[in-house]
């Protein structure tokens, strides 16, 4: 009876939803958005309610922390009182976007609850087997760090590698971007070997002092000289292990470690721009959520005026092939400057002479390019998928469990991200995981015929 109450309770805020999207006023209303956000929080609740989480350091409860600052605080607790408090909001927007762009997410996250109810989900269940350690990511992991530390010496303008201090898009991808993508990949394949060997056989995973010291040092190289935010997303798979170990982490220990994170999220930003002073304001510690919010605004407006666009939506896509979008644009011709809706959005706000990029999120690319329905069965997909891999993770699949860190990773950073954006990690983390996999098992049988 609960499980239908709720059901059907998110089904009539769907339907309302619908409803104030269409009829909508143009004007913005404080009064209005308010409204949008109790209806956020009242949805979360039935959400939750319904699937009676035991451990709510997962995708969903992040998710949702993330979607809350990203799509509800800029319409709610800045725009009525001090509209430009962030930079990002002083460059020009069509304001009356405003209602329209926040039942829009609103529609999105409902959508989002009803494709994971869709799904049934189960407890953790640790399997009682037999399992053998895999070190063969850690000595490729070993072998990465080696790379990591020569590209300084083979690109000795380090800046240009690490993809800083440049407006041009390419300069995040190349060498650094691949790169960068597999020593992520080799790192979380070695994460995801050594904690599902240590839980499943009831080892202290404090004991591996070797992968614990390869863990430190690729953290502190990608600190130095990477991408910081790649830490963040380990600290979130670790921490995803960790509350599987423990037997889940309830509500008030989730609460301490998002302020913690977010509180985490201040110092990234910090170390990025040392101009920046250190604030408790939570509004201020997750600016780098908040200030997606504008590509919202941008892509109703967009679309109200010229209907959908759905080269930039292509460009995702095709990101989950390596190579494979540049091929088919050059192919064909395509303006680089359509090719992503983050580059799309801040081609429209700078012209052709971008300083930087504006970024994007996961509902502005949806609708710039698929309009209303692609919000609705785009998010609703991605709850589904959410819901089945979490419960592989739950039981220690191999594969599912890997899919599953893959986009807990991103739980923070997707939703100011092409929705596809993960699909790069996924596709290609899933071959190279299968290849270790597949060496553990050929180099087990050897030793176990006497050949090596």
């Amino acid at each position: 009876m609960k499980k239908y109450f709720s059901f059907f309770t998110l089904i009539i805020i769907f339907i309302t939803c619908i409803f104030m999207y269409v009829f909508s006023p143009e004007t913005y209303s404080f009064n209005l958005n308010l409204f949008y956000l109790i209806i956020f929080i009242l949805s979360s609740v039935v959400f939750f309610w319904y699937k009676k989480k035991i451990n709510y350091f997962d995708f969903d409860t992040i998710f949702v922390l993330a979607y809350f600052f990203a799509f509800f605080s800029y319409p709610v607790f800045i725009h009525p009182f001090e509209a430009g408090r962030f930079f990002i909001f002083n460059y020009p927007f069509n304001e009356d976007t405003i209602n329209k762009s926040t039942v829009l997410a609103l529609l999105g996250i409902v959508s989002f609850f009803l494709g994971s109810m869709s799904r049934k989900t189960s407890g953790i269940q640790i399997p009682q087997i037999s399992i053998s350690k895999n070190n063969i990511p850690l000595y490729v992991g070993i072998l990465f760090l080696i790379i990591f530390n020569m590209m300084k010496v083979i690109f000795p303008p380090y800046n240009i590698y690490a993809g800083e201090g440049t407006a041009d898009p390419s300069a995040a991808g190349g060498i650094r971007g691949y790169f960068n993508l597999l020593s992520f990949i080799i790192i979380i394949c070695a994460i995801c070997f050594q904690f599902r060997y240590n839980i499943i056989s009831k080892n202290k995973i404090y004991r591996n002092i070797f992968f614990l010291f390869l863990l430190a040092i690729f953290f502190f190289l990608n600190l130095k000289f990477g991408d910081r935010s790649l830490v963040l997303e380990f600290i979130l798979i670790i921490f995803a292990y960790i509350s599987i170990a423990c037997g889940g982490f309830n509500l008030k220990k989730f609460i301490v470690i998002a302020f913690l994170g977010l509180t985490a999220l201040n110092v990234l930003l910090i170390i990025r721009q040392a101009t920046i002073a250190f604030s408790f304001n939570i509004l201020d510690m997750a600016l780098d959520l908040i200030i997606v919010n504008r590509n919202t605004f941008l892509a109703v407006d967009y679309v109200n005026k010229n209907g959908v666009f759905f080269i930039p939506f292509l460009g995702a896509l095709l990101a989950g092939i390596p190579f494979l979008s540049s091929l088919v644009f050059r192919g064909f011709n395509i303006n680089p400057l359509h090719t992503t809706s983050s580059i799309y959005f801040s081609y429209l706000t700078f012209g052709q002479n971008m300083d930087f990029g504006v970024g994007t999120n996961i509902i502005a690319s949806l609708y710039l390019s698929l309009g209303l329905l692609g919000v609705i069965f785009g998010m609703f997909c991605l709850g589904a998928m959410v819901a089945y891999l979490m419960n592989k993770f739950y039981t220690m699949s191999y594969y599912g469990s890997f899919a599953y860190l893959i986009l807990i990773s991103n739980s923070v950073y997707l939703v100011r991200s092409e929705y596809f954006w993960f699909m790069r990690n996924l596709i290609l983390g899933l071959i190279i995981y299968c290849l270790l996999l597949s060496s553990h098992y050929f180099f087990k049988i050897k030793k176990h015929n006497g050949d090596i």
